[in-house]
């Protein structure tokens, strides 16, 4: 595991713990929402196999 995802790693972990009673149907519907709602614009995952230069960013809602 890389410290250079970490961060990546640690909010997928959060989300799972969240979302954990909910349905296997309502969490793959939420994430493919999610994913077809996000835009190529600063995408950190674009790149991710070359292993791209990360510049992470938190965003607190």
């Amino acid at each position: 595991m890389s410290n250079t995802y970490l961060l990546n790693y640690a909010n997928e972990v959060a989300y799972r713990e969240d979302h954990r009673r909910k349905s296997n149907g309502w969490q793959f519907k939420d994430i493919l929402s999610k994913c077809l709602n996000t835009t190529n614009e600063n995408n950190e995952w674009c790149g991710y196999w070359q292993r791209k230069v990360v510049h992470q960013e938190v965003i607190w809602q």
